[in-house]
């Protein structure tokens, strides 16, 4: 597949995974399956925990998101393939470097890190980590929580003009830096045994790119993947449209869909429900459910009332504008 023949697949409204460098991805996950028991059942909150998310909860603004998705937004374009994706990538690197290092809880109970995860293309993925620090366990039997949405965006008619992609996905990307800061400002450690990780995805734009690196070299690992929640599109909705978290039902894992439906049931007024669209669209949710991982996906509305339809606006197009609405 060409470059070119994915710009006409993105004209047309079509979303894809590119796997010709990793065919096979899943297929030794689905080995490590048929040697265990089926997954155990996500278990409830306990009420320490539900009422330290409230806590969380009760403390957010939209000031940070707004401020970072201006700059975001403000690069010519995110490209993947280009020199503007590159510089994104690497202001994501040093703004979550500076969230990581300004946030009062440098506490002596947490072990954070940031690091860069090359690929083919010059635009990197970005990774942070969250563990505890007297947690002894083996890095081979530790779980993973994976936080995720993709940083580039992509100008479907013209590759290198101006795409300041807001909503697509610099809104999801935006989303899960304030869900890294507000963590961090409640001194939050993970249990041992677990370590809190926060992907921002190269080159989703160009087959869920980005995404497949890292899910296959976390399979071919042996990672131990607790679960993966991507945000892709969280901040705007069309004129008219009442705001509501909706969740992908289609090439997701359905337990931990209602485990997250829950918590959006406790924890905000919005209302949510399960929406779909085919094959016409998808995110990096879909490469670590294809490599054997559970994995859901959020975002900002019934595909319907989306404000980023591909076949219709271009998506990448999107400016930011005082029609924000943060969730």
């Amino acid at each position: 597949m060409t470059e070119g023949d994915k710009l006409r697949l993105k004209r047309q409204g079509r979303e894809f995974m590119d796997v010709t460098d990793h065919p096979s991805l899943g297929a030794l996950n689905a080995q490590r399956a048929s040697l265990v028991h089926a997954r155990p059942p996500v278990p409830a909150l306990s009420n320490s925990t539900r009422d330290r998310l409230h806590a969380v909860m009760d403390s957010l603004d939209d000031k940070h998101l707004r401020k970072d998705i201006e700059i975001l937004s403000s690069f010519w374009n995110r490209n993947y393939r280009s020199l503007w994706g590159k510089r994104s990538s690497e202001w994501i690197f040093s703004h979550v470097q500076d969230i990581l290092n300004s946030t009062r809880s440098s506490s002596s109970k947490l072990t954070t890190g940031v690091f860069k995860f090359a690929h083919a293309f010059p635009q990197s993925s970005v990774i942070a980590r969250l563990e505890a620090k007297d947690d002894n366990t083996r890095p081979m039997d530790k779980e993973l929580v994976i936080v995720g949405a993709h940083q580039d965006s992509l100008n479907y008619r013209m590759p290198f003009y101006r795409a300041p992609g807001a909503d697509d996905d610099g809104s999801g990307t935006v989303t899960i830096m304030q869900v890294l800061r507000s963590l961090l400002d409640v001194d939050f450690v993970p249990p041992k045994g677990i370590a809190v990780e926060f992907h921002w995805f190269a080159a989703e734009e160009g087959g869920l790119l980005g995404s497949q690196d890292i899910a296959a070299t976390y399979e071919e690992g042996g990672a131990k993947v607790k679960g993966v929640m991507q945000f892709d599109m969280t901040a705007f909705v069309k004129d008219g449209t009442r705001p509501i978290i909706a969740f992908f039902n289609e090439a997701v894992d359905l337990n931990l869909t209602s485990f997250a439906a829950s918590l959006v049931e406790e924890y905000t007024e919005l209302p949510w429900n399960y929406t779909s669209c085919g094959p016409v669209c998808g995110s990096d949710h879909m490469s670590w459910t294809k490599a054997g991982y559970p994995a859901i996906f959020a975002t900002e509305s019934l595909f319907q009332g989306a404000s980023c339809v591909p076949s219709t606006n271009g998506c990448g197009l999107t400016e930011p504008d005082a029609n924000l609405d943060s969730q």
